[in-house]
């Protein structure tokens, strides 16, 4: 599968037609990029207009009105680690008709009702920038692109990396390992790793570096470092105060240990592009396709086996 080519031409803002731009000023178009998903999620999005930008002078704005409804997602967070972005509730529909429905219902009907078409139309960075070279507003909905592109952009994880430190500045030596749990016992059972996997995987890291834990599940945590303990190495689950810290913990890693999540991913990618820390994941990613097909992981990464899900 071809991954993404990204144009090379730097365009001018005298070069766009103005004639199409009614919600912006006369010189500049808008991209708006609807929030989904947690803080992962959420970056991804947040990276997919800095990749736009690079490329054409644009507006970005966020629509923040579905992770708002809660459920699902956990409220837009972008603007408590990256300063001045503009993020606010643009498209709130009347939900009324659903309010009979749970949370999480109300949700899942906005993640897969409003607005599927835009994912179709302009998920990749190239729709969105040929729209924007002809001077015309671009609204986008799940935007993506291959997740191995983002090695083509160190200056993302720099700039990532550089807001974390500004809040949580973490120096001690370390390795760390990501365990992920709390939604997905309802809604992804099946991306569920065992204790034994944790232990076993933890063998990889570095002997002469403690392990820091960070998981939604502190009660499982506890137990895969207690485990590890047990087998004479210094593990301990991380509290922290946000979860831009425990990204932080994952980011300054000198070796980690990934669970089936956006979330460690972005502390492995900006440790093994940063730091170059080495990275171990869960093979097959994801329980439900081969996302290896696709290279989603950078070539340096290693591949654990899974074992059976809880």
């Amino acid at each position: 599968m071809k991954r993404l080519k990204l144009p090379t031409t730097n365009i001018s803002t005298s070069d766009i037609p103005t004639s199409d731009i009614p919600t912006v000023d006369s010189k500049t178009p808008q991209l708006e990029v609807v929030l989904r998903g947690g803080l992962g999620n959420q970056l991804y999005q947040w990276a997919y207009s800095e990749l736009v930008s690079e490329h054409i002078p644009v507006r970005v704005v966020f629509d923040s009105s579905i992770v708002n409804l809660g459920g699902i997602h956990w409220g837009q967070q972008l603007t408590d680690l990256i300063p001045n972005v503009d993020v606010s509730d643009r498209h709130k529909r009347p939900i009324t008709h659903l309010m009979s429905k749970p949370a999480w219902s109300i949700a899942r009907y906005y993640q897969w009702f409003y607005p599927r078409w835009e994912t179709l139309r302009y998920s990749s960075p190239n729709r969105a920038i040929s729209r924007l070279q002809q001077g015309r507003n671009a609204r986008v909905s799940d935007p993506c692109f291959f997740i191995a592109d983002f090695f083509d952009h160190p200056e993302i994880a720099a700039k990532v990396q550089g807001y974390l430190n500004s809040l949580h500045p973490i120096t001690e030596p370390h390795s760390a390992m990501h365990i992920r749990r709390g939604d997905y016992l309802q809604q992804w059972a099946r991306a569920l790793l065992t204790e034994q996997f944790y232990v076993t995987a933890a063998g990889k890291l570095p002997k002469d570096l403690p392990v820091w834990i960070v998981s939604d599940d502190k009660e499982f945590a506890g137990a895969v470092a207690d485990r590890l303990t047990e087998q004479g190495m210094e593990a301990l689950v991380v509290s922290g105060p946000d979860h831009y810290y425990d990204l932080a913990v994952l980011a300054t890693a000198s070796a980690l240990l990934l669970s089936t999540s956006t979330y460690s991913w972005w502390g492995a990618y900006l440790a093994s592009s940063l730091n170059n820390a080495a990275v171990y994941y869960p093979s097959p990613w994801s329980p439900d396709w081969s996302t290896e097909r696709i290279g989603w992981a950078s070539p340096n990464w290693i591949g654990i086996k899974r074992d059976s899900n809880i």
